[in-house]
């Protein structure tokens, strides 16, 4: 036999190295159909991975016929097979195969639908034009066009939406009421949420939808301001800048236009003059001409006419009143003969002082005897014994005074002190130190004694007629509803809210939720109120669905858990005579003048989305109805007689935790490392996916990473021989050394690490025992060299 057909003969596949290669093959094909399966997994979840899922699917019969026929072939040709860990790959990919068609079928159904929903069906009957249904069998398919409660966006729906559903009288009332859900979104959404999907509730649902955005007045404003609002283009013209120029001012004219407008120029002066002014005075014309679409301008210029021409008159007339007396007439001491001054009314009570016709002879004030220490003539402020008594003495000092109880002056009294000083603690008309806690005696003084034993005829006096009046104070009525919250069972309890848009979150008191049995997390936000003032009192958050009573619009909101929200609303309760004009109208809260418990706090998270946009005003200077989802809400300014004990301002702010923004600013603030990839690291990651595998006895193997073609390193037996010959003559000296090394070698082998081998090996790699003598014990370790060199280098060199 020749050499060359020897080495033919070495190199034939032996029976072992096909039923490896088998094998191989088979956990491969059971890989693709698993890769297969993953991606219809990830298509069902994201629309990007269906189309490359659809292209996979179409080889899947390929991989799985053949997968099945090599693990049969196997079975019949290897008697070990199928071993416990092949069963178990076999049934794996049985099981990825039906689940692939499984996902496959979802996929398609769900195309199905949408196609679907977006085509124009046109459901012929018997009796109908067959030619027709079948010309429009063949148009392509029209996706229905969307709507976002956006007032630019409602005529184009509307026309789309009309053409393509609502004026087809072939298509059902409830298939008409899906369609138009499936194509609102946002606060439109909202509107027609509270009707159910049934035929009957088509057209309230589209006529509710109608009644919110249909507002030629609106649209035209809205396109009005787009236009006005439009920055000026600066710098050189762009393509950018010109397409910005033609979307926002082009086009916003065209819609206006065809608003078709009467008469377009004077409305748009009315729109220009009516920006200008403000709101309140805005809201009373508009309030005035609701029932004209389009108002002129010349409207406008007649009610601001009309306006300042009432609001000349009640100015003049109460400026020209002189209070009638209603006590007897008395004498007022002018101490320092000067000119008493006058003052329009406060918001306090006052005493009012009409000056006679003679005038005072001396413009220099003359400061009579103190009225606490009666020997010196300074101004009391200035009094030592004055300032060293005790706020009772004070008073007491000042019992039957004629002077300022504001400014501690002699010269007038406290309802004609021009000073803008008040109390520095209490903001109350009267002087710091004249202040007493809330419980003593009160420091202002309403009115000013009348003195019926003075005397008129003297010349030193002026007359003086002495009134005291009350004027009337405004209390505010905070907005409360009654709602339904679902506790953990499921079922809607009744709770007393309070809407308060001023705070950025919601609460609830920690009560309420006991009742509820909801569960309830942890919530690191610090929050915050009026002032700034920090609030300590959060318990944690809970997630919480609230609806309006016996309604089906839920909702969803985390809420503050605190123990609780303020006192009972209102802080009393309310007169009848109040109350009682507001029964007429569907309340939210039905007993909103009892003053009751509140359980929960409906911020600005949820204030949007319960507002419906209408005031309704009774009377002026009343309470205003607010529509809501919940009902018409009473919140305003009342007059009442009595000042409130207290106020109640429910402003909340949330801020980041402290310590989270600390750890976020040094997760900004360190440099982020930058990471170089080697691309060895890529192939060595590829090549271990591809030909690692697992042996029955549970062992994984891998290909060597080697950089190129497979090295010769026959050689390297030579290396190898040469480093056990120096462990041969090491173990002679020290035969203990020998039996540690023989242990160690025949452990390896019993563990199948290494095998006895008759013929000569591609590669033998060199190794050497290194021993450590720890006392009277010896450690023996065995060094396997990849290191060691051969005669064209050595394995590491060749590795990656």
């Amino acid at each position: 036999m020749s050499d060359s057909e020897g080495k033919k003969s070495s190199t034939a596949p032996s029976a072992a190295a096909v039923e490896e290669f088998k094998r191989k093959k088979l956990i491969n094909l059971a890989r693709s159909v698993q890769r297969i399966n993953e991606q219809g997994r990830e298509a069902i979840q994201k629309q990007e991975a269906v189309l490359q899922f659809k292209g996979m699917f179409r080889t899947l019969e390929k991989f799985y016929t053949n997968f099945d026929s090599l693990y049969k072939e196997l079975s019949v040709s290897i008697a070990s097979f199928p071993d416990d860990s092949a069963k178990k790959m076999f049934a794996s990919v049985e099981n990825y195969y039906f689940e692939i068609h499984t996902n496959y079928e979802i996929v398609l159904s769900r195309e199905a639908l949408e196609t679907n929903l977006s085509r124009v069906s046109v459901n012929a009957s018997a009796s109908a034009n067959t030619s027709t249904a079948g010309n429009l069998s063949h148009l392509p398919v029209i996706q229905l066009p969307k709507f976002d409660g956006q007032l630019l966006n409602w005529p184009t729906f509307r026309d789309n939406f009309c053409a393509i559903i609502h004026n087809d009288v072939t298509i059902p009332d409830v298939k008409k009421m899906q369609y138009l859900s499936s194509c609102l979104s946002g606060p439109a959404a909202t509107i027609i949420s509270e009707f159910p999907c049934q035929e009957a509730n088509y057209h309230l649902a589209w006529k509710a939808l109608s009644q919110n955005y249909e507002n030629k007045r609106l649209l035209a404003s809205t396109y009005l301001n787009q236009v006005l609002q439009f920055k000026p283009l600066q710098g050189k013209a762009s393509t950018d800048s010109l397409k910005s120029f033609l979307s926002k001012i082009v086009d916003n004219v065209s819609a206006f236009k065809n608003l078709s407008i009467e008469n377009e120029g004077d409305f748009l002066l009315f729109h220009l003059a009516i920006r200008t002014l403000d709101a309140a005075t805005r809201e009373q014309f508009e309030h005035a001409h609701k029932n004209v679409a389009f108002p002129k301008f010349e409207d406008l210029a007649k009610f601001i006419r009309e306006r300042l021409v009432a609001m000349q008159l009640s100015e003049s007339t109460s400026s020209n009143i002189i209070p009638t007396a209603t006590t007897s007439s008395s004498s007022f001491v002018d101490r320092g003969k000067s000119k008493p001054n006058h003052k329009s009314f406060g918001n306090k009570t006052h005493s009012l002082m009409v000056k006679s016709n003679k005038p005072s002879s001396s413009t220099q004030p003359t400061y009579p005897a103190c009225v606490v220490c009666k020997t010196e003539t300074h101004p009391l402020k200035r009094c030592p014994k004055f300032f060293n008594a005790t706020v009772e003495q004070r008073h007491q000092y000042l019992t039957g005074w004629k002077g300022c109880i504001n400014c501690l002056s002699y010269f007038h009294q406290a309802s004609a002190c021009e000073s803008k000083w008040s109390c520095r603690f209490c903001s109350q008309r009267h002087n710091g130190y004249l202040h007493m806690e809330k419980g003593s005696a009160p420091t202002n003084r309403t009115s000013q004694p009348v003195n019926n034993n003075a005397s008129c005829s003297s010349s030193n006096f002026h007359s003086a007629v002495l009134s005291s009046i009350t004027l009337p104070i405004s209390n505010v009525i905070l907005g409360t509803a009654m709602a339904e919250i679902m506790d953990s069972r499921g079922n809607f309890q009744k709770i007393r809210i309070v809407v308060d848009c001023g705070s950025q979150h919601s609460f609830l008191t920690q009560s309420c939720l006991r009742r509820l049995g909801l569960p309830m997390s942890s919530f690191n936000i610090s929050i915050c109120g009026i002032g700034d003032t920090p609030f300590s009192g959060s318990k944690g958050q809970v997630s919480c669905k609230i609806r309006p009573c016996g309604g089906t619009n839920i909702l969803s909101t985390n809420a503050v858990v605190v123990k609780t929200i303020t006192t009972h609303l209102p802080t009393t309760t309310l007169p009848s005579e109040l109350y009682q004009n507001y029964f007429q109208h569907q309340l939210a809260d039905p007993q909103f003048w009892k003053s009751s418990s509140i359980d929960f706090l409906l911020g600005a998270d949820l204030f949007g989305e319960i507002w419906t946009g209408q005031t309704i005003t009774l009377e002026p200077d009343s309470p205003k109805l607010i529509s809501s989802i919940f009902g018409n809400i009473v919140m305003g300014r009342f007059p009442s007689s009595i000042s409130p004990d207290q106020s109640l301002s429910m402003f909340t702010t949330a801020d980041n935790d402290l310590h989270e923004e600390l750890q976020q600013f040094w997760k900004l603030e360190e440099p982020t490392p930058s990471t170089v990839r080697n691309p060895e690291d890529d192939i060595c990651e590829e090549l271990f996916q591809k030909t690692h595998y697992r042996l029955s006895s549970g062992q994984y193997v891998v290909h060597l990473p080697f950089k190129g073609v497979v090295p010769s390193l026959h050689d390297s037996i030579h290396f190898a021989t040469k480093r056990y010959l120096n462990l041969e003559n090491k173990f002679k000296k020290d035969p203990k050394l020998q039996s540690m090394y023989s242990e160690f070698i025949q452990e390896y082998v019993d563990l199948g690490h290494a095998s006895l081998t008759r013929s000569p090996t591609a590669y033998a790699i060199p190794h050497h025992a290194v021993f450590k003598q720890e006392g009277d014990r010896c450690k023996i370790r065995v060094v396997f060299d990849g290191s060691a060199k051969a005669s064209n280098g050595s394995l590491n060199d060749y590795l990656m």
